[in-house]
């Protein structure tokens, strides 16, 4: 659909237009965090619509118990 399209858009020209400042500071990945949000809820939605309810719990189990590096 057009939001998830929009969203995608948005996302990729902020990573990209980050990505050639030269002056980087920590809160920058704030303006990054809620189209990447988005798109995640997208991608599980997806999921338990196409691939089945399982599949979709699977992920998102692993997701949730996944140890921080």
């Amino acid at each position: 659909d057009i939001f998830s399209r929009g969203v995608a858009v948005w996302f990729l020209l902020t990573f990209l237009v980050y990505s050639f400042i030269s002056y980087k500071t920590p809160w920058l990945i704030i303006n990054m965090t809620v189209p990447l949000a988005f798109l995640a809820a997208f991608g599980m939605a997806w999921l338990f619509e196409k691939r089945g309810k399982a599949l979709g719990g699977v992920v998102l189990v692993l997701s949730i118990n996944c140890p921080p590096s």
